[in-house]
């Protein structure tokens, strides 16, 4: 037969335990201190049965309801895993249609140049494979070409600092 130990509850505070082991007063001398407390006058605490941890039948039922829970995390691990899998999809579907609007709007951006810009159009043809050999300007012709364009950078950088008002 299981053993049982009993506390004393209260029924008017909000914490079960508050009230089951009172402080002891500072003021009282040892022999007071030492001495057992009086019953309560009213019915303001009630005593309740608390199952030792000895018992089989009560572990028994502790080792399900731990069982239990655990399967109730499984399903809400589960659950969530769906979740994230789900929303990663959802990302890479968006991040694939993305990428597709940019390579379109790309293209589409080249075209325009190429139709505004016809001679840099056959100029980037004319450095693209032809027959299988490549043409490719002379290191001179790119130097130059470079420096002109270093020039006008350099001009223009002059003129956008003497144009600028000191505030």
């Amino acid at each position: 037969m299981a053993t049982f130990s009993t506390t004393q509850l209260s029924l008017y505070t909000s914490n079960p335990y508050s009230n089951a082991f009172p402080p002891d007063p500072i003021s009282l001398s040892k022999a007071q201190q030492l001495k057992e407390p009086s019953h309560p006058r009213c019915l303001q605490y009630v005593k309740t049965v608390v199952p030792k941890g000895g018992n089989r039948r009560v572990r028994r039922l502790i080792k399900s309801r731990v069982k239990r829970n655990s399967q109730a995390f499984g399903e809400r691990c589960k659950k969530y895993r769906k979740e994230v899998l789900r929303k990663r999809r959802i990302y890479r579907d968006l991040q694939e249609k993305r990428d597709g609007l940019i390579a379109r709007a790309a293209a589409k951006v080249a075209a325009q140049v190429a139709a505004k810009y016809p001679r840099a159009l056959s100029e980037a043809e004319a450095e693209s494979d032809v027959e299988g050999e490549k043409k490719t300007m002379p290191e001179e012709a790119i130097k130059g070409k470079l420096k002109k364009k270093l020039e006008e950078f350099n001009l223009k950088m002059k003129r956008k600092s003497t144009q600028q008002t000191p505030t």
